[in-house]
This record gives C-alpha cells, sequence and structure tokens, in this order.
C-alpha cells in the first residue's frame, strides 16, 4: 500500500513537473513573448522619413517630399505581445505634363500637399534577442491639398487657368519593421510597408 502511495506521488510529482515546464517555456515562445530589445510597458517613438509609393498620376514628377513621419506606441501584453499607438505624418510632390495639340502647347502642372495621422497597431515577435521585429497595421485619415494649373500657349499668346481643391479620404497600410537599440534609451528603425514603401527613423524608448 505504501509502495503504490508513493508510486502514485512520485508520478503526479512527474506530471505535474512536465506541465510546468510546458507552460513556462510556452511563455517565452517567440509568438507570444516580448525579446531583451522591447518589453511591456514601453513607450516607442520613432521620427524618420521614408519613401511613398502612392504619388500623383498622371505627368513627370519635378518636386518630391518623401513622407515625413512621427509615431509613438506603448507596448502591452494581452495574451500575446502588442503594440498601441498613433502617428502622424506630411508628404508633398508636384508633377508637370507638356503637351502639344495641333500647334497649341499645354501645359499642366499639380502641385499636392498631404497630410494624415491615425491609431496604429503592431505585434511583436520574439525571434532575435537584439531586434525588436514586428508587423501591425495603421487606420486613419488623408487630409489632401491640390493647386493645379493649366497653361496653353498658341500663336504667342499664353492663358493660364488655375484651380485649387481640397478633401479627405481614408489612410490604410500594412507594415513590418525592425528596430535595432543601441542602448535602452536609442536606436534606429526600419520599415517596409504600403503606402510608405521604406521609412528609416530614429527610435527612442521610454520605460514606464
Amino acid at each position: 500500500m505504501k509502495k503504490t502511495i508513493i508510486i502514485s506521488l512520485l508520478l503526479a510529482a512527474s506530471v505535474a513537473s512536465v506541465f510546468g515546464a510546458s507552460k513556462k517555456k510556452k511563455k517565452g515562445e517567440w509568438w507570444n513573448s516580448y525579446g531583451r530589445a522591447v518589453q511591456e510597458g514601453n513607450l516607442l517613438l520613432n521620427v524618420g522619413m521614408g519613401i511613398n509609393g502612392n504619388l500623383g498620376q498622371g505627368g513627370d514628377l519635378s518636386s518630391y517630399i518623401p513622407p515625413f513621419e512621427a509615431s509613438g506606441e506603448y507596448t502591452t501584453f494581452i495574451g500575446v505581445p502588442i503594440g498601441f499607438g498613433g502617428f502622424i505624418g506630411y508628404t508633398g510632390y508636384k508633377t508637370e505634363e507638356n503637351v502639344n495639340a495641333a500647334g497649341t502647347y499645354i501645359t499642366t502642372t499639380k502641385e499636392r500637399n498631404v497630410f494624415y495621422f491615425g491609431g496604429l497597431a503592431n505585434y511583436h515577435f520574439n525571434l532575435v534577442d537584439e531586434l525588436d521585429l514586428y508587423a501591425g497595421a495603421k487606420i486613419g485619415l488623408d487630409f489632401k491639398n491640390e493647386e493645379k494649373k493649366v497653361s496653353s500657349t498658341y500663336a504667342g499668346t499664353t492663358t493660364t487657368v488655375s484651380e485649387s481643391d481640397e478633401w479627405m479620404s481614408l489612410h490604410f497600410g500594412i507594415n513590418a519593421g525592425a528596430t535595432y537599440y543601441f542602448n535602452d534609451f536609442f536606436g534606429v528603425n526600419v520599415e517596409a510597408g504600403f503606402p510608405t514603401i521604406l521609412r528609416v527613423a530614429a527610435s527612442f524608448k521610454f520605460d514606464f
């Protein structure tokens, strides 16, 4: 009887040990934990510039202001490592199109400015201890202003017509990136996605 009790206790202890080890390992999996670079309760700030993949249509690009963007994210843990925050940015460009229509030379120029802001969410992956790897999405609003000028020249006489327009549209983006921190405060971030194809930013980390 005593042997049976002892064997039962040993089996129970073994099962509990295996279960506990499995549970402990699960907390450190790449998909449900932060790495050493970033922890729960960090405030992550990024300020940088990128390349926009959603330029205006029509004409040749004559000038371009790359997207200048700032974002902030607070890291949380809700069963999985997800951070929530917001972003704000600006980009602009100018296009020019020249057409010769039966002796009439027509030049059309468009200058567009885009201000955008919204919210973001990033899922972090614990794959490399030295890097904060993540993928996420952004949603917000674009505020656009466009100045259009059409100049027609015929027989030495030029006529110019100008018009402007303002409108608002939905901003939606997807992204994946990595941040390398040189110390507990400062790092460099590289992010790829759409509509900003590539962004390089300075990163700042605060612990709360």
